[in-house]
């Protein structure tokens, strides 16, 4: 009996755009109510960055990789660590920059 029906490369995608989705849903709420509580406190909310614009895209193309060119399992888990490591990395410096 097989123990699963995808190969172990598709379980590990899986894994990552999950926690991709997590770390988004999380932090964009979070920024939400860092920008909530500027606007009631009549202060002006930074302009979000070149750089912080360009990670989703990016990080969506290295979530996407392992699915379009066949990689290791090992491999395939670094590169979607990367992907969810950076946009956790740019989230966080956006939040931290919004809460002051």
């Amino acid at each position: 009996m097989r123990l699963y029906v995808f190969p172990p490369v598709f379980y590990i995608f899986l894994a990552g755009l999950v926690a991709y989705i997590l770390v988004l849903a999380i932090f964009l709420k979070k920024i939400s109510k860092a920008k909530k509580a500027l606007r009631e406190a009549n202060k002006e909310v930074p302009k979000a960055t070149t750089s912080y614009r360009s990670i989703f895209p990016v990080s969506l193309v290295l979530i996407i990789l392992p699915m379009l060119i066949p990689l290791g399992n090992l491999i395939t888990g670094v590169v979607l660590a990367c992907a969810v490591l950076g946009l956790y990395i740019s989230l966080r410096d956006r939040l931290s920059k919004l809460r002051g």
